[in-house]
């Protein structure tokens, strides 16, 4: 999620540098030395990351459910 549109944002004008949640957090700390709004949006996107892998988790263990009990 980082390194590809990087690669890509200097072959096409269509990737900027706000591309992707790490490329913006990336661009606020060091194209624009914004270090709060970095570390804040770095927050933003572990707690979203544990949300969604949370709920993943839970809705994979629960269509999981019926089979284990069937057996």
């Amino acid at each position: 999620l980082f390194t590809e549109p990087m690669l890509l944002s200097q072959a096409t004008p269509v990737v900027g540098t706000r591309f992707t949640p790490n490329m913006y957090i990336f661009d606020a700390a060091f194209t624009r030395n914004n270090y709060g709004l970095a570390a804040a949006a770095s927050v933003v996107l572990l707690l979203v990351t544990v949300a969604l892998s949370y709920g993943v988790a839970r809705w994979t263990n629960r269509a999981n459910a019926p089979e284990e009990n069937a057996r």
